[in-house]
This record gives structure tokens, sequence and C-alpha cells, in this order.
């Protein structure tokens, strides 16, 4: 089945008034989204004559056409509606990496870091790493809430801590967010479309996994000088063997429970 298509037509240099700095061109727009509405919503849209799933603007010169969100994503349709998306057997075609969080190129950077789609210098794999992984009580994964991922921010703090003493480069987790919006420490009115829009679980499933975005500041992390990597780092293929096979864990757990429960803490090989 046709995704979607694009036909463009020769547009006139009047929609634009000349090239940007010359005399009689206008600003730019400050925000990404003032041209669209100015310059094609704004003029009126009309069906394409040859094709009524597409539009003409630019007085009927130029036709388009909407691209569907599950496969041509942004950083939030991507993580967000991932379990929807894997539901019905869609790949995605492209990742963009929006600026709804912050404009840095770090945080953009770490969106694609993320789905090790991000090449960096070999030197970038290359180190000694500490890895953890959170835990929480199972009422906070049942009820969800901002409870569950304050839980897991306290062991983080806790990682980073160790990750420094140890000079080491943290290895970033995945927290857990629960099925209920609130539980994901962002308030932008579109991530929580399913309180304003009447929107369902079973329409619209909730990953169990926060974006890193969502909760990690790149850029800040940058500045404080601490190191770290992507959550699925040590997965990554461009990770030299004798890094990812060299590996050693261990359990850290309350002095008392390790009197009652043997060989539940320490370390593994």
């Amino acid at each position: 089945a046709r995704l979607a298509e694009l036909r463009a037509h020769p547009v006139r240099k009047s929609w634009w008034g000349g090239a940007p700095g010359k005399a009689g061109a206008p600003a730019l727009a400050a925000w990404d989204q003032d041209p669209i509405n100015k310059l094609v919503i704004q003029r009126g849209m009309v069906v394409d004559p040859l094709d009524r799933q597409l539009v003409r603007t630019f007085e009927r010169t130029l036709s388009l056409g909407i691209l569907p969100m599950l496969q041509f994503t942004t950083a939030f349709t991507y993580f967000i509606h991932r379990e929807r998306r894997e539901s019905l057997g869609v790949p995605p075609y492209s990742l963009h990496a929006i600026f709804a969080h912050g404009k840095e190129a770090a945080r953009k950077q770490f969106i694609f870091r993320e789905e090790q789609l991000w090449h960096d210098p070999p030197s970038y794999y290359e180190g000694r790493f500490l890895e953890f992984e959170t835990s929480w009580p199972p009422r906070l994964k049942q009820e969800g809430g901002f409870e569950l991922i304050a839980v897991q921010l306290r062991q983080f703090e806790v990682a980073v801590k160790l990750a420094s003493l140890l000079d080491r480069t943290l290895v970033l987790p995945r927290l857990r967010c629960g099925e209920r919006t609130m539980a994901y420490p962002c308030y932008a009115w579109y991530h929580r479309a399913m309180a304003y829009f009447g929107l369902n679980f079973a329409k619209v499933p909730m990953p169990e996994v926060c974006p890193l975005y969502y909760w990690f500041s790149a850029q800040q992390a940058e500045q404080k000088g601490l190191k770290f990597r992507e959550p699925n780092f040590l997965t990554n293929p461009r990770v030299p063997q004798h890094i990812s096979a060299s590996v050693a864990t261990a359990r850290v757990c309350h002095p008392r429970a390790a009197t009652h429960s043997a060989g539940s803490c320490g370390g593994a090989g």
C-alpha cells in the first residue's frame, strides 16, 4: 500500500519574496511552524484533482500529503508509540530529533545514540564502565505515578557517586515509567493524549520504559563533568570485544538482607 506522496510543481519566487538577506525578502520565522501556518494553511488548500489524498497549495502549484507518523517518526512518536508500531508490524522509516524537550545538540545526539543510530569515533567505545539496574516496590509498578520515577532517580544519584569514586563511565539506566501518563516527568500537553482526548491503553499503549530525554539532560551532565553513555551502550556492535566480554557483576543490598539471604549479595565473575 502506498504510504504517502509528495509531488512538487514549479514554485514561483513570489511565495517567499526572494533570497534571504536581499531587499524585499521577509525575515525568517523564529519557530519552524510559523512558515507552515502563514504560507500554507492561511493561504488556503484545495483537494488535488489528480489524487484526492493530496491537497494543492501555493495557488495550486504544489501538492502536499501527510506522512504516517508511525513510520516517519519524531522522538515522541518513535519512543512513546513503539509498542503500537510493533503490534502493527510497521517498521520506522525515519527518526527526527525534535526540540520539544530542548534544542541543544547533546540532547539530539543522545536520542540517536539511544537507538544506536549515531556513529561516534572509536575512542567513544573505549574505557572502563559501570552499568546498573534500578529496582522498585511492586506496589509502585502497579500504581504508576511520579513516585515510581523518584525512587529510581534516587538510585541513579547513588550510581553517579559510585561511578565517580571508581573513575568509571556510567552507562545510564532505563527507567521504568508505568502505564499512567503522569508517570512521565514531562508536562507537554500532547504527551498526555490519553487524558485530553479519551484514548485508551488498548489503542495507544504507553511504554514501560521512559525515553532517556524525558528525564536526563545530557548537556547539564556534560557541563558538570559526568562521564556517561547511553543505556544500550554495551550491546552496541561498535563496542570492542575486549570491552563487552570483560564483565563482572556485583549485587548490592541492605546489610540485614545479606545476613538472611546468603549468596544474594556480593559479586560474580
